[in-house]
């Protein structure tokens, strides 16, 4: 069949329109969930901790995290994809162990403070680098997406290691969105509770309010960059839901939320609490912006999460 010139003009305007539409996709995604992009803030964390201490005045120095000299753990899953712990366990043996999920553009020693305080409780800590975040070697953030599939490899890694092992899931921002996506899935008895500190309720919700804040677009630019995520790194942005994992959870959750919050609305709190199937409790950090509520308030901050933790350890 021959095609008019009206014909081709019409496919040639589809197939160009088609090309943009993409191409405006995937450049934000590129923008947002590449590696080059949640790396800006990078990592310090010395290959050669030993090597790195020597060369400190009397083997000193005052990062927390570095002293514990974390152990870089890794493991390949079903798929064949390597992931990448940094872990910190006691020096008598102990049942005791704190996953901890740090946020965009952040990574494990950024979580220096969280794993401190659980360590000098008792606890074991791993914390997982979430994808394409510094020594992982997946190229594509996926917001807790994918990541999910990785804490349940951990969760295993230390059961099949520990079989009496007691964890606790904690998370911030996007590790809390983590954590509440893993409490969506079957998971073992051992694990006895979460901690959600200022998670997004869907990637959906929250790419809604950021689009304009950060790159001063429209939401509708939503729509194409949904559909090149879906090709690029094969999962959707309404799929990326907290707020329906939770409804499947059977893990105690503990939900802290900053009342000054605009990056993660203040109320996504409430929803994914009220949404939450499995027993749960909620802290509201008076004064307090986007993940800095440990920073903000100290005291209420452990306070809260010992006292819930407690219940179920």
């Amino acid at each position: 069949m021959k095609l008019s010139k009206t014909s081709k003009a019409l496919i040639g305007v589809g197939v160009g329109t088609a090309t943009a539409y993409y191409g405006i996709g995937a450049a934000l995604c590129i923008a947002v969930f590449s590696r080059k992009a949640v790396n800006e803030c990078p990592e310090f964390l010395p290959d050669d901790i030993e090597s790195y201490l020597a060369a400190q005045k009397d083997g000193i120095c005052d990062d927390w995290f570095i002293m514990q000299r974390p152990v870089i753990k890794k493991l390949v899953n079903l798929k064949g994809e390597t992931l990448t712990c940094a872990e910190i366990k006691q020096k008598e043996p102990s049942d005791l162990w704190l996953i901890a999920c740090h946020g965009y553009n952040n990574s494990p020693k950024g979580m220096g403070a969280y794993a401190k305080g659980f360590y000098e409780k008792g606890y074991n800590v791993l914390l997982p680098y979430m994808r394409a975040h510094a020594k992982s070697e997946q190229k594509m953030c996926t917001m807790g997406y994918y990541d999910r599939y990785d804490v349940a490899e951990w969760i295993n890694y230390i059961v099949t290691n520990n079989p009496q092992a007691k964890i606790v899931l904690l998370g911030v921002s996007m590790g809390a969105a983590t954590t509440l996506l893993t409490t969506g899935e079957d998971l073992p008895d051992n694990v006895k509770c979460a901690v959600s500190d200022c998670a997004f309720t869907s990637c959906w919700d929250e790419f809604t309010v950021q689009v304009k804040e950060l790159f001063n677009l429209h939401p509708v630019v939503l729509y194409p960059a949904n559909t090149a995520n879906k090709i690029i790194s094969k999962w959707d942005f309404k799929n990326c839901s907290p707020i329906e994992a939770v409804t499947k959870s059977k893990t105690p959750t503990l939900f802290i939320h900053g009342e000054e919050d605009k990056f993660v609305p203040y109320p996504m709190m409430d929803r994914l609490y009220n949404a939450c199937a499995a027993e749960k409790e909620k802290v509201s950090v008076p004064n307090s912006e986007h993940a800095v509520n440990l920073d903000t308030n100290p005291e209420l901050y452990w306070k809260k999460v010992f006292e819930f933790t407690q219940k179920y350890i």
